[in-house]
């Protein structure tokens, strides 16, 4: 009788809450962990653990469930009865147990029809989480420990932070190593940052700095996001103003492999991931109020999988006024949409998106450090009231600004980026990869300044508005062979950069109206370039898979074609010609990964690579340079020697550590060839005055230590840190003085970051307290005056945040569909410190002084609060 009621009983679902729902975290999951039997329909046994069926393979499994679900119960009931009177009844009614026996054998063959239906499911479900995990192309900690490359991501938890605090998606950066985000708006999305990853840079901050400002591809969602011209930094920080969107960021450091390498990788590659397309459908709304007017408001739509079908929509809007003081509040806004399709059929998938963002801000001006004799907050004396107040940190206040009508600038970015991807595979070992991509980008720089002429007489300005147009495909291949990862391909970029319509003097007497500046009386140009690329690689597994060797070679081009309009005769001393150059380089690459033990491999990397010569040397009023000083024949894209070594270790779980990943490594960089564009002001306006190039060597080494774990399962810790020297091999300035051996400016010695959180639970909620610090070291300083480097440097400055945050399903009854509720409290500069964002060395014409050498900087946000609701449906 015993062995009867096991036959009937053997196959039915354990109740065992806590085993099934262990806590990880997911409440939902907590909750019903402690109702042990109300899934137990979802339940089945397979292969010797238990298997949890979700909703849709549940109604998949094509089986008459009310039938199993009615036996069930009653051989339950029979074996409960059975159990009770085992004892008198086991010899009593043999009736019943040939009935027993005689069940016992129909629900046999019923489990394994259950079986075979959650098998095929489940081969489905997993073929098509596989192919949205491969698609999203976020790195794991396992890719980590196995790349001959320095590479990190910045996750969910990290970007938490920046949501938190207000910030955009490039804020998010600042938690990787050794990285660097600094500008007029550093604390937010909707003003324009420069990215300084090694001392090499890209964006723009405002200040003089170094000539490699574009050395850093920009990727989102895997498609390349800079324009080929190269400048103003090569791409604007704003065209990503809202953080909700990016569920994460890979940086890989360096040049890194063929396969991974774009023509602006010099410095390293950014992957800014967007969310992606999920198996389940939810619906996530944002809403985040804070200090100095702002608010965020997003939503995210993920509609699940729906045979093979599957997309995501994210929109949102976002608000700030400058914290800087004074009479203008300076606000910006900025919208952004997001949209992905994604069709999954036998593995392979094909998916389409698209990015749309507008961005408009009223910049706050640069202010200078100590008062300078005769600049007010009125303008220049005697043009001003001689009582008015001396503008600097110092006199007037650490955060103050001009009137808007002494002083502004309107900044405007329309972003526009469609793209598809198709990864088929052709074989088990053979697959093929396509993207195809348009951007679309407007920029518009309104400025007018009456700030250094009297009232009445005219004004300085700008209006600038280049339009640029991009169209791009990449085709890829991966065989992967015995002992051999084998990938080859090519991509090909063209874009179009019209200058056309643009006026862009530093000051122009008179009374000063845009649509003066606009049609045939505008200095324009039409550049076209294109960038192509051939490349294979292989990564060679030898003793025992322990030791992967990865060379690869890149056979790349840059085609540079510019025509120019010169019909406004405002610079007459300058001459434009039609420029066309081609230039074609091989970029060879060598890795290893060596696993020394279980938990610890050894790294290292070397590469050369080029890039097409930046700093607006054939652009726009830099053409005469062109002519001037160099040639076709001479000009030669700049070239990067980059070297790396290190070693990593990642432990999933052992007794002390638990999701343990460290990364320890020493690089260095050698970048020449640098075209340097500088100004000599020794002519009157409306003349620029002599300007020269000069072609620099600048050298980086350092140090990067990165590490993070769970020590206990409430309690998560990081911490990174980045020591490095940046120096200029060679640097000759305008007046033919060298500057060989000076520290390359805007690039902090140091940096270090710690993040602790802490969670507390409850039935129905969790807490969670988090800390964390970012310390950015002294920076050199760029002399204007001079156009030179020097060894003056801007303070250092140490950032302490704090958030608190409930997340708890208690709400779910109140509220039809709600799955759970987070409530954050957050802090920036805790605080309150005072410190400086960016600063150099001016030459007096920002402000239209008669002497320059005064330092004027972009200060950093004060303490700030913000409060976060998220609602996920």
């Amino acid at each position: 009788m015993d062995n009867r009621i096991k036959q009937m009983t053997d196959y039915l679902p354990t109740c065992m809450g806590e085993g099934l729902y262990r806590y990880r975290g997911n409440l939902k999951k907590k909750r019903r962990g402690s109702k042990s039997c109300i899934l137990i329909k979802n339940q089945e046994k397979i292969g010797g653990g238990v298997k949890l069926l979700n909703k849709q393979q549940y109604n998949n499994l094509n089986v008459n469930y009310y039938k199993i679900i009615f036996k069930s119960l009653l051989l339950f009931v029979i074996a409960g009865m059975m159990l009770v009177y085992n004892t008198g009844l086991a010899n009593a009614d043999s009736t019943t147990a040939n009935t027993a026996a005689a069940a016992t054998n129909v629900n046999t063959n019923t489990k394994k029809t259950i079986k075979i239906a959650a098998v095929t499911s489940q081969q489905v479900i997993s073929k098509a989480k596989k192919a949205l995990k491969k698609i999203s192309g976020k790195l794991t900690a396992k890719k980590i420990f196995k790349s001959s490359s320095t590479l990190f991501v910045v996750n969910k938890n990290l970007i938490s932070n920046t949501v938190e605090t207000g910030g955009g998606a490039v804020q998010a950066l600042t938690e990787a190593p050794g990285i660097n985000v600094a500008g007029y708006s550093p604390n937010s999305g909707l003003g324009r940052s420069q990215i300084t990853m090694r001392g090499v840079k890209v964006g723009w901050s405002s200040a003089t700095t170094n000539p490699e400002l574009n050395g850093i591809q920009i990727l989102f969602d895997g498609i390349p996001m800079n324009n080929l011209d190269g400048g103003s930094g090569s791409w604007d920080s704003n065209e990503l103003p809202i953080a909700q969107f990016i569920s994460g960021i890979n940086v890989i450091y360096g040049p890194a492999n063929p396969n991974t390498r774009w023509w602006d990788s010099l410095g390293g590659t950014i992957n800014f991931i967007p969310v992606q397309p999920t198996m389940k459908m939810y619906n996530k709304t944002n809403l985040l109020v804070g200090s100095f007017d702002t608010y965020t408001l997003s939503d995210i739509l993920s509609t699940g999988m729906h045979d093979g079908w599957g997309g995501v929509v994210a929109a949102g809007y976002s608000h700030a006024d400058t914290f800087r003081t004074g009479q203008f509040n300076a606000p910006g806004h900025a919208y952004e949409f997001f949209g992905k399709i994604i069709k999954i059929f036998n593995g392979n998938s094909f998916s389409v998106g698209a990015l749309d963002s507008r961005d408009k801000q009223y910049r706050p001006n640069d202010i200078p450090v100590s008062p300078v004799q005769g600049l007010t907050t009125q303008g220049l004396y005697p043009a001003t009231p001689a009582n008015a107040t001396l503008y600097s940190q110092q006199t007037s206040g650490f955060y103050s600004s001009l009137p808007e009508n002494v002083w502004f600038k309107q900044l405007t970015v329309d972003n526009l980026l469609v793209y598809s991807k198709l990864n088929l595979n052709l074989s088990p070992n053979f697959g093929l990869h396509t993207e195809v991509w348009y951007k679309y980008l407007h920029r518009l720089h309104n400025r007018i300044s009456n700030f250094d002429v009297p009232d009445g007489q005219g004004a300085s300005g700008e209006y600038w508005h280049p339009v640029n147009y991009a169209l791009g495909e990449r085709l890829s291949f991966d065989w992967k062979i015995p002992n051999n990862d084998l990938k080859f391909g090519e991509y090909y970029i063209w874009s179009d950069v019209n200058y056309d319509n643009s006026f862009y003097p530093y000051s122009v007497y008179g009374p000063f109206n845009p649509n003066n500046y606009q049609g045939n009386n505008g200095t324009g140009s039409i550049q076209y370039n294109d960038y192509s690329s051939f490349f294979i690689q292989d990564r060679l597994s030898l003793l025992n898979n322990k030791l992967k060797i990865t060379p690869g070679v890149d056979y790349v081009g840059y085609g540079d074609n510019y025509t120019y309009n010169n019909n406004l005769g405002v610079f007459p001393a300058l001459s434009y010609t039609n420029l066309k150059s081609e230039m074609f380089r091989l970029e060879p690459t060598i890795g290893v990964n060596y696993l020394l033990f279980k938990n610890l491999s050894l790294y290292g990397q070397y590469s050369i690579s080029y890039q097409n010569p930046t700093s607006g040397i054939f652009q726009g009023l830099y053409n005469h340079i062109y002519n001037e000083k160099t040639t076709t024949s001479n000009v030669q894209p700049m070239q990067s020697i980059d070297g790396e070594i290190g070693f990593k270790i990642l432990i999933k779980r052992n007794r002390y550590l638990h999701h343990f990943i460290f990364n320890a490594n020493y690089f260095q960089d050698s970048i020449g060839q640098q075209p340097q564009t500088l100004f000599i002001s020794n002519l009157v306006p409306p003349y620029y005055g002599d300007l020269y190039v000069s072609y620099d060597t600048s050298y980086y080494n350092g140090v990067s230590i990165y590490a993070g774990d769970n020590p206990f399962n409430n309690l998560h810790v990081y911490a990174d840190y980045t020591k490095q020297a940046e120096t200029y091999k060679t640097f000759l300035n305008g007046n033919n003085l060298s500057y060989n051996g000076y520290p390359i400016s805007q690039s902090p010695t140091s940096t270090f970051n710690s993040d602790i959180s802490y969670i507390i639970s409850t039935n129905s909620s969790t807490y969670k307290f988090k800390l964390w610090d970012q310390y950015m070291a002294s920076q050199y300083l760029f002399n204007s005056n001079t156009d030179s480097p020097t060894n003056q440097t801007m303070p250092a400055y140490n950032i302490l945040n704090a958030s608190i945050n409930l997340k708890t399903i208690s709400l779910d009854n109140m509220i039809p569909g709600l799955k759970t509720a987070d409530l954050t409290l957050s802090v920036y500069n805790l605080l309150n410190k005072e410190f400086n964002s960016t600063e150099y060395i001016s030459s007096g014409g920002y402000f239209g002084t008669p002497q320059g050498g005064y330092i004027i900087a972009n200060p950093g946000a004060p303490r700030m609060f913000f409060i976060s609701a998220t609602m996920k449906f």
